[in-house]
């Protein structure tokens, strides 16, 4: 963790101990941004000047969204939650794909990052058999900043889906992995209430948690990701 225990600093000095001398480090955010990420990576650079010659090099992954076995992991739930909810009526039920809404001028410096979260969206929808008519991507959890942020938020699209017929709603975020605040409140509590206020029916798709699938990317993510010095990496074995 950054903000609290383990800390980046406190995993590097255990490494550090178990004379590891190679680290891949992967940030829990399928889509990367250097400008929204850039802290992990100072505060790896923080933790190994901390700890001095022993600590390990870390090379840290990029975004790893196209894994498939995450967009799997995504497009499961999904199904999962739409034959759960049932046919309540004749209209499909739509779903709202999300992401952790960005200040519009946070957004302007991150064109490649948007490209990102959208390219997501439409591999997990793809993946999960929807059709384009059915699913939308938009924002959730907007901050206190001001000025713009990105739109649509979701609590936008709600009388917008209650005004064209739709009486249910499901919501499926493509960033967050586990279950957060952005998860138990915003979505839970609060994109709850602004469904059921428009006279929707919501459902949300559980998180991957510890899914086997997301494992499974995770896993390849470290695989796949080249070593920075491969011949330390060596040296280190060659002494144990």
């Amino acid at each position: 963790m950054r903000f609290s225990e383990p800390s980046i600093e406190t995993a590097v000095r255990e490494l550090a101990a178990d004379g590891v001398a190679q680290v891949v480090a992967i940030i829990l955010s399928p889509q990367y941004s250097p400008l929204l990420m850039g802290g992990y990576e100072r505060a790896i650079a923080a933790a190994r000047e901390s700890v001095g010659p022993a600590a390990p090099t870390v090379t840290v992954a990029g975004a790893w969204f196209r894994q498939p076995s995450f967009v799997e992991a995504l497009a499961a739930r999904i199904r999962t939650s739409i034959d759960a909810v049932g046919s309540g009526s004749d209209r499909p039920m739509p779903v709202l794909l999300t992401a952790h809404s960005l200040p519009r001028r946070v957004a302007d410096e991150e064109p490649d990052y948007l490209g990102q979260l959208d390219a997501s969206a439409t591999l997990v929808a793809e993946a999960a058999g929807l059709d384009p008519s059915r699913w939308t991507f938009c924002w959730q959890s907007a901050g206190h900043e001001p000025g713009e942020w990105m739109q649509p938020d979701f609590a936008d699209l709600m009388p917008e889906l209650a005004r064209a017929g739709h009486d249910r709603v499901l919501v499926a975020p493509i960033q967050f992995l586990a279950d957060h605040l952005e998860i138990l409140y915003d979505i839970d509590i609060g994109a709850r209430e602004q469904a059921e206020a428009a006279g929707l029916s919501f459902a949300r798709i559980p998180s991957l948690n510890d899914d086997p699938g997301l494992i499974e990317a995770l896993a390849a993510v470290a695989l796949q990701t080249p070593l920075s010095d491969p011949a330390a990496l060596l040296a280190s074995i060659a002494k144990r």
